[in-house]
């Protein structure tokens, strides 16, 4: 996925320079995504568990160290999502972008954590992702009016119910 995204992004597409410059900005994620869900099955968090059990031989011992360990790599997640690196250059924006994302996903591996939002924004994930950057910024119609906070909980919203209509609509288009 890597290979094809990196072939595409080199081909004369008819898009603005800037748009291919956020293509390639991203180009990393997809296969990222696709390596830590396939780590997720995995169950880390449960064997890194283990580890740390054979370690220190007792469990509380054991959780308080996965826990500190979890948060620094919150600590981590959150100095690097502010020192972002914005506007130092393609590599700089997307190094710390890799470890702002690395330091959250390896918090949440180790927490073995499961949340039904993650789920369903997993779920809907392909679908949000086709349609976020046309919609919000060909036709943003919410952050116009309204805070940043309120505007993105209304897009999640917005977009978590337009990727349920799509998926259906798809699977139903599919079955015939």
């Amino acid at each position: 996925m890597l290979l094809l995204g990196y072939l595409v992004t080199r081909l004369a597409l008819p898009v603005t320079k800037d748009l291919l410059k956020l293509y390639q900005l991203h180009i990393l994620l997809f296969p990222l995504g696709m390596v830590f869900a396939w780590l997720n099955e995995k169950k880390p968090g449960v064997w890194f568990q283990g580890v740390l059990l054979k370690v220190f031989h007792k469990s509380l011992l054991a959780g308080v160290v996965r826990y500190l360990i979890a948060a620094g790599l919150l600590f981590v997640f959150g100095y690097s999502a502010v020192h972002s690196g914005v506007g130092k250059g393609v590599m700089a924006e997307q190094l710390s972008s890799i470890v702002t994302m690395l330091a959250l996903i390896a918090a949440f591996l180790l927490k073995n954590v499961h949340s039904n939002l993650l789920v369903i924004l997993g779920k809907y994930s392909y679908e949000i992702y086709l349609l976020h950057w046309p919609i919000m910024y060909r036709h943003d119609f919410i952050y116009k009016y309204l805070p940043a906070s309120w505007g993105t909980l209304l897009y999640l919203l917005f977009f978590i119910v337009v990727g349920y209509v799509l998926n259906r609509f798809v699977k139903r288009l599919v079955r015939r």
